[in-house]
Protein backbone atom coordinates (compact mmCIF):
# COMPACT_ATOMS: atom_id res chain seq x y z
CA UNK A 1 0.00 0.00 0.00
CA UNK A 2 0.92 3.68 -0.32
CA UNK A 3 1.82 4.24 3.01
CA UNK A 4 4.34 1.05 3.30
CA UNK A 5 5.93 2.23 -0.12
CA UNK A 6 6.75 5.88 1.80
CA UNK A 7 7.47 3.95 5.06
CA UNK A 8 10.05 2.20 2.89
CA UNK A 9 12.10 4.98 1.94
CA UNK A 10 11.62 6.42 5.85
CA UNK A 11 9.44 8.67 4.63
CA UNK A 12 6.75 8.23 6.73
CA UNK A 13 6.33 11.71 7.71
CA UNK A 14 5.92 13.08 4.67
CA UNK A 15 2.98 10.67 4.14
CA UNK A 16 1.20 11.76 6.91
CA UNK A 17 1.18 15.36 6.53
CA UNK A 18 0.15 14.75 2.88
CA UNK A 19 -2.85 12.66 4.51
CA UNK A 20 -3.91 15.02 6.44
CA UNK A 21 -3.23 17.76 4.09
CA UNK A 22 -5.50 15.92 1.40
CA UNK A 23 -8.22 15.07 4.06
CA UNK A 24 -9.01 19.01 4.89
CA UNK A 25 -9.44 22.68 3.14
CA UNK A 26 -6.50 24.78 3.94
CA UNK A 27 -6.28 28.41 4.66
CA UNK A 28 -3.97 30.63 2.65
CA UNK A 29 -0.09 30.06 3.66
CA UNK A 30 -0.98 26.83 5.27
CA UNK A 31 1.47 25.10 2.41
CA UNK A 32 4.28 27.31 2.90
CA UNK A 33 3.85 27.02 7.14
CA UNK A 34 3.71 23.24 5.83
CA UNK A 35 7.24 22.88 4.22
CA UNK A 36 8.60 24.88 6.74
CA UNK A 37 7.36 22.45 9.53
CA UNK A 38 8.74 19.48 7.03
CA UNK A 39 12.02 21.26 6.54
CA UNK A 40 11.63 21.31 2.52
CA UNK A 41 11.10 24.21 -0.10
CA UNK A 42 7.45 25.34 -1.01
CA UNK A 43 7.76 24.04 -4.41
CA UNK A 44 9.14 20.96 -3.47
CA UNK A 45 6.36 19.93 -0.94
CA UNK A 46 3.85 21.38 -4.30
CA UNK A 47 5.58 18.37 -6.45
CA UNK A 48 5.67 15.75 -3.46
CA UNK A 49 1.61 16.22 -2.95
CA UNK A 50 0.90 16.13 -6.93
CA UNK A 51 2.94 12.66 -7.05
CA UNK A 52 1.30 11.66 -3.60
CA UNK A 53 -2.23 12.50 -5.78
CA UNK A 54 -1.11 10.81 -8.51
CA UNK A 55 -0.03 7.42 -6.62
CA UNK A 56 -3.23 7.36 -4.33
CA UNK A 57 -4.88 7.76 -7.57
CA UNK A 58 -3.22 4.94 -8.84
CA UNK A 59 -3.50 2.65 -5.97
CA UNK A 60 -7.18 3.50 -5.74
CA UNK A 61 -7.41 2.45 -9.33
CA UNK A 62 -5.84 -0.54 -9.21
CA UNK A 63 -8.14 -1.72 -6.06
CA UNK A 64 -11.02 -0.73 -7.54
CA UNK A 65 -10.33 -2.84 -10.85
CA UNK A 66 -9.57 -5.99 -8.59
CA UNK A 67 -12.91 -5.46 -7.22
CA UNK A 68 -14.87 -5.38 -10.34
CA UNK A 69 -16.26 -8.21 -12.28
CA UNK A 70 -15.41 -6.87 -15.29
CA UNK A 71 -13.95 -3.62 -17.10
CA UNK A 72 -17.22 -2.28 -17.82
CA UNK A 73 -18.18 -2.41 -14.24
CA UNK A 74 -14.82 -1.09 -13.84
CA UNK A 75 -15.56 2.08 -16.03
CA UNK A 76 -18.99 2.61 -15.31
CA UNK A 77 -17.40 2.43 -11.09
CA UNK A 78 -14.51 4.96 -11.88
CA UNK A 79 -16.63 7.24 -13.73
CA UNK A 80 -19.10 7.38 -10.99
CA UNK A 81 -16.27 7.91 -8.00
CA UNK A 82 -14.52 10.90 -10.35
CA UNK A 83 -18.63 12.36 -10.07
CA UNK A 84 -18.23 12.31 -6.72
CA UNK A 85 -14.79 13.83 -5.89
Amino acid sequence: DLRTQYAQRGREVLFEALLQWSAGAQDHGALKALAERLGIPANTLTIEMRRWRQRLRDQVRSELRALCADEGAFAADWAAIGLVL
